[in-house]
């Protein structure tokens, strides 16, 4: 399953762009194959550390897709203290951009979370 979506990130690389300028087929791929390896980790190693490597995805093209809901929840799954601590600023920018979504703050929210994405991928998690 990592297999396919580490294809995915490739896919994207090769493509010049981000999975979510990618034709809508591919999204939808790519959402099955991220909740369901978050599935997997769950039921199999609740602690796993690396689900950024699905959640990443998940909150990109959520958020391309303006549906902040869904992008900050896996955003605050993302946060949890279980998984990696993630680097290059990257943590501090979706923990700013949570703060904000908790305090009703949308549209400094919605922002904070595309300025976290771009820190992420300048860091290479995506």
């Amino acid at each position: 399953m990592i297999a396919r979506i580490l294809g995915h990130v490739q896919q994207r690389e090769e493509l010049n762009g981000p999975l979510t300028g990618a034709p809508p087929g591919q999204q939808e791929e790519a959402i099955e194959l991220a909740e369901a390896a978050l599935e997997n980790w769950q039921s199999h190693s609740p602690r796993y550390p690396f689900k950024w490597l699905a959640l990443m995805q998940l909150i990109d093209i959520e958020n391309s897709n303006a549906r902040l809901g869904e992008a900050f929840e896996h955003a605050r799954i993302l946060l949890d203290p279980v998984n990696a601590k993630l680097i290059g600023g990257v943590e501090e920018a979706f923990e700013e951009a949570v703060a904000c979504y908790a305090n009703d703050d949308t549209e400094k929210a919605a922002s904070s979370l595309t300025a976290a994405l771009e820190y992420a991928k300048k860091a290479g998690y995506l």
